[in-house]
């Protein structure tokens, strides 16, 4: 690896990850390498919704991280799954499909990040989906040849109906489409499920299979990122015990979510001074 250079290195196979690799791959005069510090998703628990039961606390395909006791919760640790495995937390979560509200992403625009507006995004989530188990009718807002199938449940409890039940009577509306027009309301969410089996970011993965200039480096960790002066020029990672460094002619990308990108940026020299001067001593 050490004298083979990749136009492009995505660090992170999480949702992220998976999907600027294959998006990026698509151009055939570019070679990409995308690096995952645990497994490729082959596993049938990672395709069988029912091994959630596993996942959720499984150090084989979950960091499970736990935060600092927290004063204002009874200094209680509160744990975190992420996942550890081609597909991130995609591979791992509950399968719940739900865009995030609208005011969330406007707030991003208004604070300096205009092509953060829920408008600008909602050709993306369109591009992400394939709704056609969910909504037939083939609404305007929603996508249907997307990589990430989405369907309903299977099992309807009767608690669940009852619960849906007794909010309308209280006033909130049914609501049967909470990636439509309105989150308001009680109902059954879409589920990244379909014929069975999970759909997650690695589904992105599988469409990009073959081709000859995408490499999928599984099982390998990234101990910090190769610099030159203030420019990072490649990854330094940890194989079969040695260290080895992997350069980009173009880009190095971090996804390696919200835990893993800021403490390899810190593994590198590169977050609040205060902190790196505590941590060199």
């Amino acid at each position: 690896m050490k004298s083979s250079a990749y136009h492009y290195i995505v660090v992170g196979a999480g949702s992220a990850g998976c999907v600027l690799a294959a998006r990026l791959s698509e151009d055939p005069n570019v070679k990409v390498l995308l690096i995952e510090a645990g497994p490729s998703a082959a596993s049938v628990l990672l395709r069988m919704p029912a091994g959630i039961r596993v996942l959720y606390t499984s150090p084989k395909y979950n960091w499970r991280f736990w935060t600092e006791p927290q004063a204002h919760l009874n200094n209680r640790a509160i744990y975190i799954p992420r996942g550890r495995v081609v597909g991130g937390c995609s591979a791992i979560n509950s399968m719940i499909a739900i865009r995030g509200n609208p005011s969330d992403y406007d707030s991003w625009a208004a604070q300096g990040l205009p092509s953060w507006s829920y408008e600008h995004l909602r050709p993306y989530f369109r591009k992400i989906e394939d709704a056609t188990l969910v909504s037939g009718d083939r609404e305007q807002d929603r996508g249907y040849s997307g990589p990430i199938r989405l369907s309903y449940g299977t099992l309807r409890h009767a608690i669940s109906n009852a619960f849906i039940e007794s909010a309308t009577a209280c006033g909130l509306p049914e609501n049967n489409g909470f990636n439509g027009s309105s989150q308001i309301g009680a109902g059954f969410y879409e589920l990244t499920i379909a014929d069975g089996k999970r759909s997650g970011a690695f589904r992105y993965l599988e469409a990009a299979k073959g081709r000859a200039n995408l490499t999928i480096l599984a099982n390998c960790r990234v101990r910090r990122l190769a610099m030159l002066g203030t420019c990072a020029r490649g990854v330094v990672v940890e194989k079969g015990g040695r260290e080895i460094t992997v350069y980009a002619e173009g880009e190095v990308l971090l996804t390696a979510g919200a835990v893993g990108s800021p403490q390899l940026l810190m593994l590198s020299g590169i977050g609040p001074a205060d902190h790196l001067r505590r941590s060199a001593c």
